[in-house]
């Protein structure tokens, strides 16, 4: 074997081995960033998700708002349900609840 032979062989190792060091600190600095970017996506889905629950809400109170505009039953319902409201005339009768005393 000459010795241009084992130059170039020396050569492709230490070639190799700096690639193989390249590519482990490129990981090594690079897992870090990714499981940071994992963590703002998972956080960014819970926003999202709790985005829509608001925004279905929003949608529930806003026709619940609406009927309390536009409907006299509705507003008879909540006068009746939340204030204890009554007509003229109207007797109110309360039960205990089954097994409550």
């Amino acid at each position: 074997m000459s010795n241009d032979s084992k130059s170039g062989r020396g050569s492709n190792y230490l070639v190799l081995t700096l690639l193989i060091v390249i590519l482990i600190g490129a990981g090594v600095l690079l897992l870090p960033v990714y499981r940071n970017y994992r963590l703002q996506q998972e956080k960014l889905s819970e926003i999202r998700r709790e985005n829509k629950e608001l925004r279905d809400l929003l949608f529930i109170r806003k026709a619940e708002e609406d009927a309390l505009r536009n409907s006299p039953e509705a507003i008879e319902k909540v006068a009746r349900e939340k204030f204890d409201m009554t007509k003229d005339g109207e007797k109110v009768y309360i039960f205990d609840k089954p097994g409550k005393k």
